[in-house]
């Protein structure tokens, strides 16, 4: 009598005997869609997600797929509409509520902090219970302590693999530094470089400030340590500004953009940009020109290796309002603390809705996310009146520069 047949595994139809060789299915990745449709896909299997990932490949599909200068508009409150099919399949391979990270109690909640390369970084942090009107207990909401170091983990929403990093040596701060009061802890996945990604090894920056100083750790994967980095530049930089200024939460280090395997921060208030090497680890600084009529600056990554692009918007008030976009692109070298500071010697006219006063407030993968407020609701802050309207547009940077051409 024969044997029963055995059921076959639905999941040995993805090995590698099978599939075809990765150029190939490169190329067929590249004609998916859309980028929603792409990341559905790299949930199929881990050869799917390995050339999805890859750095060569998003480039690649970026370039082959030419998204409309002006991307959308949201305006009012936002209602997402409920997931379609392809979207509850994606939410059910991946656990983004981290359910599998392990928590003290249910008082605790771990919450992404950053998210690179296909991995989130993640912290733990105290819940809270809203309490209604009528002294009802509600939902858990986060309650975060902003000046707290907490506890970190590094993982992979899709596979449930983790590593919990550990707390940060109290040897690497000193009891004077400590009773300096440290304030505004931060922490972000550092950009993989290529031996990183072949290893799948990765890097954590974290960042805390005290009234006089700033602090950078870095954890490795590899080595499972920390270590502190140090800011020669940080004694001049402090001097530039008033003590008052030094101890405001958010000021040194926000926003934050990375670009050709450097992280950028903008130090508004004293004309200058903070770099960090993140292949050297090693800061310098960049003197910036300034307009009192530019918003917030941006930077964005260019095709060209070492070049970076950046921006800001000017807003003209009269009649009528008028906005332009204005920016530079430039090599960045370590020692271009040496060099001539960086001015906005480019122009572009926004054809934007003249009754909005428009910000940049984030900027990634060449585009620019910008706000916009009423101009009605700015005089009525003025008085104490009105509440206003926001408004927020996505433009796409190059295809703006190719039109003006």
């Amino acid at each position: 009598m024969s044997s029963p047949e055995q059921p076959v595994d639905p999941t040995s139809l993805y090995t590698e005997n099978i599939l075809p060789p990765d150029e190939l299915l490169e190329e067929i990745l590249l004609r998916v869609g859309s980028p929603a449709d792409l990341a559905r896909v790299s949930t199929a299997c881990a050869a799917f997600r390995r050339i999805v990932t890859s750095r060569s490949f998003l480039r690649r599909f970026r370039s082959f797929h030419h998204p409309p200068p002006l991307l959308g508009l949201l305006c009012d409150d936002f209602y997402p509409a409920d997931p379609a099919a392809a979207a509850r399949a994606l939410a059910h391979a991946a656990d983004f509520t981290f359910s599998f990270l392990p928590t003290p109690d249910h008082w605790w909640r771990w919450m992404p902090l950053d998210w690179r390369d296909g991995r989130v970084l993640a912290a733990l942090v105290p819940m809270t219970k809203i309490i209604t009107h009528e002294g009802d207990e509600g939902e858990f909401v986060p309650f975060p302590r902003r000046d707290d170091v907490t506890d970190l983990a590094v993982c992979d929403p899709i596979s449930r693999r983790y590593v919990i990093i550990p707390a940060i040596p109290g040897d690497l701060i000193t009891s004077g530094e400590q009773r300096d009061c440290l304030f505004d802890f931060n922490a972000f996945l550092a950009p993989a470089t290529e031996e990183e990604m072949a290893d799948s090894s990765f890097r954590v920056v974290a960042t805390a400030q005290c009234k006089s100083k700033l602090f950078v750790f870095v954890f490795s994967s590899r080595s499972e340590e920390w270590r502190k980095l140090s800011i020669r530049q940080w004694e001049h930089l402090a001097a530039d500004v008033s003590s008052s200024v030094l101890v405001q939460a958010d000021f040194f280090l926000a926003p934050r953009y990375y670009a050709h395997c450097r992280l950028y921060w903008v130090l508004k208030e004293m004309d200058k940009l903070l770099v960090l090497d993140t292949c050297e680890m090693v800061f310098f600084t960049i003197d910036l020109e300034r307009d009192e009529h530019m918003s917030n600056i941006a930077i964005l990554e260019e095709a060209e290796e070492d070049m970076v692009g950046v921006f800001s918007l000017r807003t003209d008030l009269g009649f009528t309002t008028k906005t332009q976009l204005c920016y530079t692109i430039r090599q960045v070298e370590a020692d271009a603390a040496n060099g001539p500071p960086l001015n906005f010697d480019k122009i572009i006219p926004l054809p934007l809705p003249m009754e909005y006063m428009f910000r940049i407030i984030d900027a990634a993968d060449g585009y620019l996310l910008l706000e916009g407020r009423l101009l009605d609701w700015l005089f009525g802050m003025m008085i104490g009146t009105s509440k206003g309207d926001r408004a927020a547009l996505v433009i796409n940077i190059a295809l703006i520069a190719q039109e003006r051409r």
